[in-house]
Formats: structure tokens, C-alpha cells, sequence
């Protein structure tokens, strides 16, 4: 167990590495939010993945069994008696595990039993909460305060939260919460949640753009909602610390090596699954079974077939014992 979760951390790093360094300046937002969850996936199910392989040499394979096997009978006389330091490790990792997930559904909860006023507006969802937030979307529902509404809600800001509803992004963002509550001693797993919440929000700038608004105006109109920042993890808010990369994917222009680059970060996942596929070796045991057969019948023969030695003495004395000789006829 402790190599597949190594092996977890190791794959899901080098992925997210593979994102950052050539996937996360490139305007290929929808790629990007597939080769995220994917390599997420990808990351924790390989090393659980069995492939068979031909056998390598046999002497080698039994030198390598004897040593392990006295290795481990080594250790475990020498640490009988010790401190069981797993069970502490799997108190910890569960302990860590439950405060994760309390606190993300306290969280949902929180939303969801915000109380309001739900219409739709728009051919959407929307409920009107009596708190001053800023705007914020979850699951299949816009959140927006009652004051904000009344002073007409600008349009821009509602097609970007709708924008989010209508591409699932809750789904991603509860995955990710999921995975980090089971996982929260992968470091990577972290890079994987930020990566995926900036996407968000480059997918939802792009159909803002697309609709052929002002881009400078949409840019002012992000700066003045910043102010009202209100840090929800499980939720996607008109309110960024990405500001900065945000205002730069909008003005930048596709770049040539799109195709190259994509075609990189999906042979990685093939060179990955190589390095990290869990290796089986086929076994060459039904000739050692046979002789092993054969050197116990052998044995066994043996033992049926010898006399204890004592047995052996006595039968020799009667056979060289002297019968007296019958007496003579007077």
C-alpha cells in the first residue's frame, strides 16, 4: 500500500507539473479542464492497475523471494514487541480524513440552507438572500443578494455565474473535495484545486468575450466586485485573487503550438502509465511444483523404506541364532 501511494503522489506531481509548465499560458481553457480531472483520475487508479509481464530469471526471482523473506522475518521478531506505528498513522490519516469532509459538507450545507426568495430569472434558478454578498453560483442555482438584484444586476456578471452552472462546474469542484479529504497528504492535490478553480474562470471570461462585450469594461467591472471577496472553496464567486492572469488570457492569442503541446501532455499519460502500472511477472512454478513433488515422494520413499537400526540388529540375531540339535536315539 505505502508504493501505490507513493506512486500516486509522484504520477499526480509530474501531471500537474506537465499543466503548469506547458498547458496553463495556452487558450485551450476546455482541454485544460479535461486533462485536470483526467489526470486526477489517471493519477489514482494506475498503480492499482496489473499488467502481466514474461518471467525473468528463475534463480534470480528465488535469491530475491529468499532475501525478502528473511528480511522480513528479521524484522518482524525484532519489532514484536515494539510500538505499533501504523495503527497511530491510520488514526491520524482517518482523524484528518473526517475533519476534511465535516467541514466541506458544512459548507454545502451552509449554502444550501441559505434562506431566501427563489425565482427564476432568465430561465435560471436564482435565489435572493437577505446577506450582502457578492454573487455566487452552486450546483444547479444562482445566489445574489437582495440589494444587489434591486439595483439592477449587470448582465455580464449573471452570464458568468451562469456560465459555470450550465458547464457543471460544481461537479469538478466537489471531485476535487472528494479527493483532497482522502488524499490531504498528497501535496499535489492542492496545485490540482487552484489549477482547476482559475479555469473556471478563463471558461466563463471566454464566453463574456465571445459575446462581444467590452473587454476593458468587463476588466472594471472585475476590479470593483474584488472588494467584496468572500473565500468559499466549494463554490465559484464573482471575486478573484487571479485577477492579474485573468485580464492576461483575455487579450491573449492562440499560439501555434496549441496542437504540439496537447499532443505532449497526452503522451505523458502513456509514458506515465508505464513507469507506474503495477508489474506482474508471470511465474515459472509448475516445473519447481514437479520437482518438489518428486524430491518429497523421494523423501518419503526413503522413510518408508528404512528399518530402525535396532530392528535391523534383532532380525540379524535370529537369523544366525543356533537351533540345538535334536538329542541322539539311545
Amino acid at each position: 500500500m505505502e508504493t501505490a501511494i507513493l506512486k500516486i503522489i509522484l504520477c499526480s506531481s509530474l501531471l500537474i507539473a506537465i499543466y503548469y509548465l506547458f498547458l496553463q499560458k495556452e487558450k485551450m481553457f476546455r482541454f485544460n479542464r479535461f486533462y485536470l480531472l483526467s489526470a486526477m483520475v489517471f493519477s489514482y487508479v494506475i498503480p492499482f492497475v496489473k499488467i502481466n509481464l514474461p518471467a525473468v530469471s528463475e534463480n534470480k526471482n528465488k535469491l530475491i523471494f529468499e532475501e525478502i523473506t528473511t528480511q522480513q522475518l528479521i524484522q518482524n521478531t525484532s519489532h514484536a514487541s515494539d510500538f505499533d506505528w501504523m495503527n497511530l498513522i491510520f488514526i491520524i490519516y482517518i482523524s484528518v480524513a473526517i475533519v476534511l469532509i465535516v467541514r466541506s459538507s458544512i459548507s454545502m450545507i451552509m449554502i444550501i440552507t441559505l434562506k431566501g426568495t427563489d425565482i427564476i430569472y432568465q430561465n435560471q434558478k436564482v435565489r435572493l438572500i437577505e446577506k450582502d454578498v457578492p454573487p455566487f453560483s452552486f450546483w444547479n442555482k444562482i445566489y445574489l443578494s437582495k440589494n444587489y438584484f434591486k439595483d439592477q444586476i449587470d448582465h455580464r456578471i449573471f452570464l458568468h455565474e451562469k456560465t459555470h452552472l450550465i458547464q457543471k462546474h460544481s461537479l469538478d469542484l466537489i471531485f476535487v473535495e472528494i479527493l483532497q479529504a482522502i488524499s490531504w497528504f498528497n501535496p499535489a492535490i492542492y496545485f490540482y484545486k487552484k489549477a482547476i478553480k482559475d479555469n473556471h474562470e478563463f471558461l466563463a471570461d471566454e464566453v463574456i468575450i465571445k459575446k462581444q462585450f467590452n473587454i476593458k469594461d468587463y476588466q472594471n467591472l472585475i476590479l470593483a466586485e474584488v472588494l467584496n471577496a468572500q473565500k468559499i472553496s466549494i463554490i465559484n464567486q464573482f471575486n478573484f485573487n487571479n485577477t492579474k492572469k485573468r485580464f492576461i488570457m483575455m487579450t491573449t492569442k492562440r499560439s501555434k503550438s496549441e496542437k504540439f503541446k496537447k499532443l505532449f501532455a497526452v503522451s505523458a499519460f502513456a509514458g506515465l502509465s508505464i513507469l507506474f502500472v503495477q508489474k506482474v511477472y508471470a511465474s515459472e512454478s509448475k516445473p519447481e511444483v514437479k520437482s518438489e513433488t518428486r524430491e518429497i515422494a523421494t523423501e518419503q520413499s526413503l522413510k518408508l523404506d528404512t528399518i530402525p537400526k535396532k530392528k535391523i540388529v534383532e532380525s540379524a540375531k535370529l537369523k544366525t541364532k543356533k537351533v540345538p540339535a535334536p538329542p541322539a536315539p539311545r
